[in-house]
């Protein structure tokens, strides 16, 4: 999707990024952090965005190249050809390129900043999940089982997914005492026998993306094992999905701007 303002353009290209698995039904021009902005709401950016080649039940990425899309390519392919159009379609090109995400667009953004460090001049990440396989898994996948099995005591939920075989902690942080009302219609339904969102994306994440050996639509949260190796089936598909390199210099090198958000 671009959109390209006629009268009102200030030579400045914005692109968005997407948010779970992305898909069809995610392609909007939403900008999260800068909604309401007066360059935004007036029509100053020419503006694109694309699902990823993404569905949200996983399982396009059977598909190597869709696979390869979600990761990292689309994001990269979508800025060229927007650029392009841009051109062709205002007689010149564009002067400041900026890339916008949440949640899988942070991960976009900061993918973008390591991968194609020319390709946008700012990058604002906004809560990125950059360690995509992990956050995509086990924790949500404790969110989902933490809500699914009655549990007799909380301490277990508040501390977080261990290894059943040396008790060690799987997260370096754990849950937060007084964060309850953040878990509605994430890791606890929204209403009474309503779905758990971070069950679906655990599910799809397990079944499709993350192994190298695909464990396919029977795989359920049951069949997770919470224990480092499990963490070290994660590494095949780990430099495609995880955006976690802490060398930006490149995308320092080629003057860019990146901004990092959460909450």
């Amino acid at each position: 999707m671009l959109r390209l303002p006629i009268s009102t353009w200030t030579q400045r290209y914005l692109q968005s990024g997407r948010g779970g698995l992305c898909g069809a039904d995610q392609v909007t021009l939403s900008v999260v952090a800068a909604e309401g902005s007066d360059q935004y709401e007036n029509g100053h950016f020419a503006m694109a965005t694309t699902d990823m080649d993404g569905t949200t039940e996983g399982s396009f990425a059977l598909n190597e190249d869709a696979f390869i899309d979600f990761a990292y390519l689309a994001v990269h392919h979508t800025a060229e050809v927007s650029k392009a159009l841009i051109k062709q379609y205002y007689g010149q090109e564009h002067t400041y390129a900026y890339f916008n995400g949440c949640s899988d667009g942070g991960r976009e953004a900061v993918m973008s900043a390591l991968r194609y460090p020319e390709d946008f001049n700012g990058i604002v990440a906004g809560a990125p999940a950059f360690l995509f396989q992990f956050q995509n898994s086990f924790h949500h996948a404790w969110d989902a089982l933490s809500n699914l099995e009655p549990r007799r005591h909380l301490e277990p939920f508040y501390s977080g997914p261990i290894d059943e075989g040396s008790g060690e902690h799987l997260t370096v942080g754990e849950m937060q005492f007084g964060s309850e009302n953040g878990w509605i219609d994430v890791g606890v339904p929204a209403t009474d026998g309503g779905s758990v969102p971070s069950e679906s994306m655990a599910l799809s994440t397990l079944r499709y993306l993350i192994f190298k050996d695909v464990p396919g639509a029977n795989y359920t949260l049951h069949d997770l094992v919470f224990a480092n190796s499990t963490i070290d089936l994660l590494q095949p598909h780990h430099p495609f999905l995880d955006a976690v390199s802490p060398d930006l210099s490149a995308f320092r090198e080629a003057g860019g701007k990146l901004i990092l958000w959460h909450g």
